[in-house]
Protein backbone atom coordinates (compact mmCIF):
# COMPACT_ATOMS: atom_id res chain seq x y z
CA UNK A 1 0.00 0.00 0.00
CA UNK A 2 1.48 3.63 -0.70
CA UNK A 3 1.95 6.16 1.73
CA UNK A 4 -1.21 8.45 2.32
CA UNK A 5 1.53 11.29 3.16
CA UNK A 6 1.15 11.04 6.76
CA UNK A 7 4.25 9.77 8.69
CA UNK A 8 3.26 6.69 10.69
CA UNK A 9 5.80 5.27 13.07
CA UNK A 10 6.20 1.39 10.79
CA UNK A 11 7.45 -1.65 12.84
CA UNK A 12 11.17 -2.17 11.48
CA UNK A 13 9.73 -5.83 11.29
CA UNK A 14 6.06 -7.62 10.52
CA UNK A 15 4.79 -8.23 13.16
CA UNK A 16 5.66 -12.49 14.70
CA UNK A 17 1.92 -12.81 14.60
CA UNK A 18 -0.41 -10.63 12.40
CA UNK A 19 -3.43 -12.59 12.88
CA UNK A 20 -3.42 -12.46 16.67
CA UNK A 21 -2.72 -8.70 16.27
CA UNK A 22 -5.93 -7.96 13.87
CA UNK A 23 -7.91 -10.10 16.51
CA UNK A 24 -6.43 -8.22 19.47
CA UNK A 25 -7.32 -4.74 17.27
CA UNK A 26 -10.69 -6.46 16.88
CA UNK A 27 -11.80 -6.59 20.44
CA UNK A 28 -9.85 -2.96 21.38
CA UNK A 29 -12.23 -1.81 18.45
CA UNK A 30 -15.57 -3.37 19.83
CA UNK A 31 -14.76 -1.85 23.94
CA UNK A 32 -14.19 1.40 22.14
CA UNK A 33 -17.18 0.92 19.94
CA UNK A 34 -14.94 1.80 16.91
CA UNK A 35 -15.98 -1.47 14.98
CA UNK A 36 -19.62 0.45 14.17
CA UNK A 37 -17.66 3.37 12.78
CA UNK A 38 -17.41 2.75 8.42
CA UNK A 39 -14.40 3.90 7.95
CA UNK A 40 -12.99 1.73 10.64
CA UNK A 41 -14.82 -1.05 9.51
CA UNK A 42 -13.43 -0.88 6.09
CA UNK A 43 -9.53 -0.40 7.13
CA UNK A 44 -10.47 -3.89 9.76
CA UNK A 45 -11.54 -5.52 6.23
CA UNK A 46 -8.82 -4.53 4.62
CA UNK A 47 -6.58 -5.94 7.51
CA UNK A 48 -7.94 -8.98 7.50
CA UNK A 49 -7.59 -9.68 3.64
CA UNK A 50 -3.84 -8.37 3.50
CA UNK A 51 -3.07 -9.71 7.27
CA UNK A 52 0.47 -8.41 6.60
CA UNK A 53 -0.26 -5.16 5.39
CA UNK A 54 1.96 -3.33 8.45
CA UNK A 55 0.63 0.16 7.66
CA UNK A 56 -3.03 -0.64 7.88
CA UNK A 57 -2.61 -2.20 11.30
CA UNK A 58 -0.29 0.86 12.17
CA UNK A 59 -3.37 3.06 11.46
CA UNK A 60 -6.24 0.61 12.59
CA UNK A 61 -3.69 1.21 16.30
CA UNK A 62 -3.22 4.77 16.20
CA UNK A 63 -7.15 5.41 15.48
CA UNK A 64 -7.78 2.87 17.92
CA UNK A 65 -5.08 4.69 20.46
CA UNK A 66 -7.11 8.34 20.01
CA UNK A 67 -10.32 6.43 20.54
CA UNK A 68 -8.85 5.11 24.13
CA UNK A 69 -7.60 8.20 25.14
CA UNK A 70 -11.28 9.67 23.92
CA UNK A 71 -12.75 7.22 26.49
CA UNK A 72 -10.19 8.14 29.63
CA UNK A 73 -10.57 11.42 29.17
CA UNK A 74 -14.58 11.48 28.68
CA UNK A 75 -15.66 8.64 29.99
CA UNK A 76 -19.30 6.78 29.13
CA UNK A 77 -20.67 4.56 31.93
CA UNK A 78 -22.91 3.21 29.73
CA UNK A 79 -20.23 1.52 26.71
CA UNK A 80 -20.19 -1.87 26.05
CA UNK A 81 -16.84 -2.41 27.73
CA UNK A 82 -18.61 -1.81 31.31
CA UNK A 83 -18.91 -5.02 33.30
CA UNK A 84 -21.48 -7.41 31.70
CA UNK A 85 -21.88 -9.72 34.68
CA UNK A 86 -23.91 -9.00 37.91
CA UNK A 87 -21.48 -10.31 40.42
CA UNK A 88 -19.06 -7.60 38.95
CA UNK A 89 -21.36 -4.98 39.20
CA UNK A 90 -21.37 -3.21 43.24
CA UNK A 91 -24.33 -2.58 45.03
CA UNK A 92 -28.23 -3.76 45.27
CA UNK A 93 -30.10 -1.04 44.76
CA UNK A 94 -30.80 -1.05 41.04
CA UNK A 95 -31.13 2.71 38.87
CA UNK A 96 -31.27 1.24 35.27
CA UNK A 97 -30.44 -1.55 33.24
CA UNK A 98 -27.33 -0.93 30.80
CA UNK A 99 -28.92 -0.73 27.18
CA UNK A 100 -25.84 -2.43 25.39
CA UNK A 101 -26.02 -5.96 27.83
CA UNK A 102 -29.20 -5.81 29.36
CA UNK A 103 -27.27 -5.75 32.76
CA UNK A 104 -28.92 -4.04 35.83
CA UNK A 105 -26.69 -1.03 37.08
CA UNK A 106 -26.70 -0.93 40.41
CA UNK A 107 -25.12 1.35 43.44
CA UNK A 108 -24.47 0.24 47.49
CA UNK A 109 -26.47 2.18 50.00
CA UNK A 110 -23.22 3.86 51.10
CA UNK A 111 -23.10 5.71 47.63
CA UNK A 112 -26.34 7.33 48.80
CA UNK A 113 -24.51 8.87 51.79
CA UNK A 114 -22.75 11.34 49.82
CA UNK A 115 -24.52 13.97 47.21
CA UNK A 116 -26.66 12.68 44.64
CA UNK A 117 -27.65 14.85 41.14
CA UNK A 118 -30.44 13.61 38.85
CA UNK A 119 -30.76 15.35 35.65
CA UNK A 120 -33.02 14.90 32.77
CA UNK A 121 -35.03 17.44 30.77
CA UNK A 122 -38.52 17.40 31.67
CA UNK A 123 -40.55 14.24 31.62
CA UNK A 124 -37.55 12.15 31.56
CA UNK A 125 -38.06 10.39 34.47
CA UNK A 126 -36.36 12.54 37.76
CA UNK A 127 -38.98 11.80 39.78
CA UNK A 128 -39.66 7.89 39.16
CA UNK A 129 -36.01 7.22 39.57
CA UNK A 130 -36.39 9.07 42.77
CA UNK A 131 -39.52 6.80 44.04
CA UNK A 132 -37.98 3.42 42.49
CA UNK A 133 -34.92 4.47 44.58
CA UNK A 134 -37.03 5.28 47.66
CA UNK A 135 -38.89 2.21 47.39
CA UNK A 136 -36.01 -0.10 47.17
CA UNK A 137 -34.68 1.41 50.20
CA UNK A 138 -37.88 0.62 51.79
CA UNK A 139 -38.02 -2.63 50.66
CA UNK A 140 -34.14 -3.17 52.12
CA UNK A 141 -35.42 -1.86 55.85
CA UNK A 142 -38.68 -3.89 55.53
CA UNK A 143 -36.20 -7.38 54.64
CA UNK A 144 -33.99 -6.21 57.68
CA UNK A 145 -30.95 -5.47 55.52
CA UNK A 146 -28.76 -2.82 56.28
CA UNK A 147 -29.49 0.94 55.10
Amino acid sequence: MKSSGRSHQQPSQPPQNPEALIRDILIRAKQTGDDRKPDFASLLQIAVNDPEDTEIITLLEEKLQESEMAAVMNPDPFRASNPTLIDELPGSIVLGIIPSSGVPWCITPEMLTTHILIISRSGGGKSNTILILLCQLLEMRKNDQTV
